[in-house]
């Protein structure tokens, strides 16, 4: 069936429906043959696994042992089968990446966290469990039996650009400033005052529509681990802490809000959370091009440098946070801070992005793994706004153009909201009408 594209031009804004790509996608598994053309890299981004509460609020009486917004046995489990379905598809399947650890191939990059650095622990647990004693751990029954120690790389978390979106940055709090100023954010804070008023009594803490968050993040553990809820905390009024958590979720990347006072909340605060990343993945792909197309003789000092370390790497990982995945997908232009569903991506949930090549041309393929969703994931290129099923390298480049930024810490600092609404919106609206006539061809 045909979809269509709905446009209404509100004043200088444009208000758009997205077409509705994201129904029943197919479930591709690990074991298929799904491949068209050379995997020649590959780029994984993924959520630390099960954790505990980061806070909690004061009637919230339940102890955790290891300390809040910590990494928990299971959430150990969760990156472990993750490493596992990884392996599966880009060891064994493909075959791509070698079977044992070699440093070459492989750079594991973390937020400075502990859930996130166990976590790319975890993971590369699974991803090379099938080591061999002596050639990749000692044979010694003192260490644990098939664990191979993958460097895990990170930086200072308040200068982390590409994996902690919520970084000290005065142009994100403009932006935050400006959405709470909109009619929108007005009229959801008029809607759920009541019901905040009552949270405030029962949670111990002033309750507004910034900090919820920390109620419904408390409460989705203690009711996954079935502990006792605090006194006036029914289910009922738990769902409905997230239902507007939510809407929350949705409102801090600007998605379902429209231009206000001249500025396009949706394309700002995805280029400013995400856009560092986006433009971090897509810059090795381009540089694995190069190395891989142009001779070292005809290269540059600086191009010859980074050869050295891009032309035998295979792998480039990122072990990150939800946040960090929501950044990435609101710059793919989902309307969903969940790829396609609300709230923010469940734990050990994943992206990779292949480059391929095939007639010596580049294309991107951009596949979502659910969390413990047995062997599946989903190729989700299609619903990359502004690519079609075999994205190009260059048509990849060229969507992704609106969110590109020169230097993230500049832009950080630039809390000067001053490109209009209507620029922003027609960018945006061509990037939709070029999705659709991608879809329908």
């Amino acid at each position: 069936m045909m979809r269509t594209v709905l446009c209404a031009l509100l004043g200088l804004g444009v208000v758009a429906a997205v077409p509705d790509y994201f129904a029943n996608r197919e479930l591709l598994k690990v074991t298929g043959d799904d491949f068209d053309g050379k995997l020649i890299f590959l780029q994984a981004l993924w959520r630390h696994g099960d954790r505990t509460p980061t806070q909690q609020f004061p009637t919230d009486k339940n102890v955790w042992p290891q300390g809040l917004g910590q990494l928990t046995v299971t959430g150990m489990k969760d990156h472990l089968i993750l490493g596992e379905k990884l392996r599966q598809r880009y060891v064994n399947t493909v075959p791509f990446v070698s079977k044992r650890y070699v440093s070459s191939e492989i750079y594991v990059h973390s937020t400075d966290v502990n859930r996130t650095l166990t976590s790319a622990i975890s993971n590369m647990i699974g991803f090379y469990r099938d080591a061999e004693a002596e050639k990749d751990f000692p044979s010694d029954s003192r260490w644990p039996q098939g664990f191979v120690p993958v460097p895990v790389h990170t930086e200072d978390f308040h200068r982390d650009f590409m994996g902690n979106v919520d970084r000290p940055c005065p142009r994100t709090k403009a932006l935050l400033n400006l959405l709470r100023e909109s009619p929108q954010y007005k009229k959801l804070v008029e809607e759920h005052a009541d019901f905040l008023a009552n949270l405030t009594v029962i949670s111990g803490m002033k309750v507004t529509l910034e900090n919820l968050y920390v109620l419904n993040d408390d409460l989705f553990i203690t009711r996954k681990y079935k502990l006792p809820l605090p006194e006036g905390f029914t289910d009922e009024v738990c769902e409905q802490i997230k239902e507007i958590s939510d809407v929350l979720d949705n409102a801090v990347y600007g998605i379902g809000f429209a231009p206000y006072k001249d500025v396009d909340l949706s394309l700002e605060m995805a280029k400013v959370k995400g856009g560092p990343l986006l433009w971090g993945m897509i810059e090795r792909m381009q540089q694995k091009v190069l190395c891989a197309t142009k001779n070292a003789k005809d290269r540059t000092k600086e191009e010859n440098g980074i050869c050295r370390w891009i032309e035998p790497m295979k792998y480039h990982v990122y072990s990150a946070h939800d946040t960090t995945l929501s950044g990435l997908f609101s710059t793919f232009g989902f309307n969903q801070t969940n790829y396609n569903q609300s709230g923010f991506p469940d734990y050990a949930s994943a992206v990779t992005l292949e480059l391929r090549e095939k007639d010596g041309k580049h294309f991107v393929k951009v596949l979502f793994w659910p969390p413990n969703d047995g062997e599946n994931f989903q190729d989700i290129t299609a619903e990359v706004r502004g690519c079609s099923e075999n994205c190009s390298l260059d048509e990849f480049i060229k969507r992704s153009q609106p969110y590109r930024i020169e230097d993230p810490s500049e832009l950080c600092q630039n809390d000067q909201l001053t490109r209009s609404a209507a620029a922003a919106s027609i960018s945006m609206l061509l990037m939709l009408i070029s999705a659709a006539l991608s879809y329908l061809k």
